[in-house]
């Protein structure tokens, strides 16, 4: 039992380690790696294809307002729209700011401070690629255990 643990043992002893030293080898994307949606606002004709097209609904297009909005919660970045896109105004982006930025710009943000650049705002603020969809309504508590159900009808 002990020698067959041994032999394992011994041969990761002489290989490289399988993970990358992150700070001092820096993370390079492979070519061709998904990432987050980015939009040429200039060129986007508001064709709703893009919002036809994803799987998951996660873009919401408002030709008349010109609005395009993408929740990132909800995109699996399948990049189905940025295929379908007539103007290629739809880009995926594996780029992504470091922690650090990201916190400054969250900071500045509470302090209405203009945020560093290069930086993407927390959630609520105004996202570089079409900000999130709007909050789902809260849902009204429940009555409580014992107590009658009230009336919807306000009587």
């Amino acid at each position: 039992m002990l020698f067959r643990m041994f032999v394992p043992t011994m041969k990761n002893l002489a290989r490289r380690p399988a993970t990358r030293r992150y700070p001092y080898e820096p993370y390079v994307p492979r070519a061709g790696a998904r990432g987050k949606i980015v939009i040429d606002y200039a060129k986007c004709n508001f064709c709703l294809l893009c919002d036809r097209r994803c799987p998951t609904h996660a873009i919401l297009v408002d030709r008349p307002g010109k609005v395009w909005q993408i929740d990132r919660l909800r995109c699996i970045q399948c990049g189905r729209c940025v295929e379908v896109c007539p103007k290629s105004c739809l880009a995926m982006d594996n780029r992504y700011p470091t922690p650090v930025a990201a916190a400054e710009a969250r900071i500045a943000i509470e302090r209405h401070e203009p945020a560093v650049s290069g930086a993407i705002p927390a959630a609520g603020g105004e996202a570089s690629a079409g900000g999130s969809l709007p909050a789902a309504p809260k849902a009204e508590k429940p009555d409580a255990p014992g107590s009658e159900p009230k009336d919807p009808s306000g009587a």
